[in-house]
């Protein structure tokens, strides 16, 4: 029989109800039911949906969603497992809505994915050297991805003046950039990572294809990242749909604390050489020998 649409999470197709929403369409038979979805839809049940957001308000408003006395909380998050994909451009917090007088976003317990529309990184976020750009609390136990994102001129008063990450969160960085960024926390244990720092509450964190330039920490504790209680692993590949280049090694990172894998920065994964043909030299024609003469006939 033809499998059903419900809305009722449970339904797994082998009595031919099926959840499927966000106006997806049905298709299969009892016990082998599908779920086609439609356009900004995806997921096994369509349950999940792609965000486009061109703005830091807008941003803001999707992804941080921490609740607290002294933040602001975004009013229109996306549900776990979505996907933000930021417009090419700068995103400030000039004019914009922020988390906190120190954070641009606060995201807690939240996994999914946020990148940039191309893969050069052209998505910039920059905290204009008066605010952390992003602190993440915890991602549910699932991974919040970062991708093609600048994260630019961040700062902060403690650790952590790009990327502060927290309670166990699970952290991948594929194809972003690190600059100027700076942590001038001097204080035990709240300082460090001028671009990335890992707190004592713990965290993972594969990177890929990830540079990082003129980073700060004043404790003198990790320029680029200071990793405390956590795990982070620099890989030498590139990541999907990439994984056939070699990426450009650039200089050693300056870290503090246990960094697995190749401590360097990373780049140009995006960049796809196209082989130089050298045409094939046309054959060269072989002599046409000279004829030989008739033999002269005896008188």
């Amino acid at each position: 029989d033809p499998c059903q649409a419900t809305s009722n999470s449970t339904d797994h197709g082998p009595d031919g109800n099926y959840y499927c929403i966000n106006e997806g369409d049905v298709g299969g038979t009892t016990s082998f039911c599908t779920c086609t979805c439609p356009t900004g839809f995806f997921g096994q049940n369509c349950q999940n949906a792609e965000h486009q957001v061109d703005g830091m308000t807008e941003l803001f408003n999707k992804v941080s969603n921490r609740e607290c006395s002294s933040c602001t909380t975004g009013n229109s998050i996306i549900a776990n497992g979505d996907i933000v994909v930021m417009d090419v451009g700068e995103f400030t917090s000039s004019g914009e809505i922020c988390a906190s007088s120190s954070n641009m976003l606060l995201p807690e317990e939240l996994y999914g994915s946020i990148k940039c529309l191309d893969d050069k990184g052209s998505c910039v976020v920059d905290g204009e050297n008066t605010k952390r750009i992003i602190l993440v609390r915890g991602t549910g136990g699932r991974e919040l991805t970062f991708r093609a994102i600048a994260f630019k001129n961040g700062k902060t008063t403690s650790a952590g003046g790009g990327l502060y990450i927290r309670s166990g969160a699970i952290v991948d960085l594929l194809l972003c950039t690190f600059s100027n960024c700076r942590a001038s926390g001097t204080t035990e244990n709240w300082h460090g990572g001028g671009a990335i720092y890992i707190a004592s509450s713990g965290g993972t964190v594969n990177v890929f294809g990830t540079s990082y330039t003129g980073n700060t920490a004043e404790s003198g504790n990790g320029n680029d990242i200071y990793n405390n209680a956590g795990t982070i692993t620099i890989h030498n590949t590139c990541p999907s749909p990439y994984s056939s280049i070699v990426p450009s090694k650039g200089s050693a990172l300056d870290a503090y604390g246990t960094i697995a894998g190749s401590a360097f920065s990373y780049s140009e994964c995006h960049l796809t050489n196209t082989p130089t043909i050298v045409p094939t030299p046309a054959p060269t024609p072989a002599p046409t020998p000279a004829p030989t003469p008739a033999p002269t006939p005896a008188p």
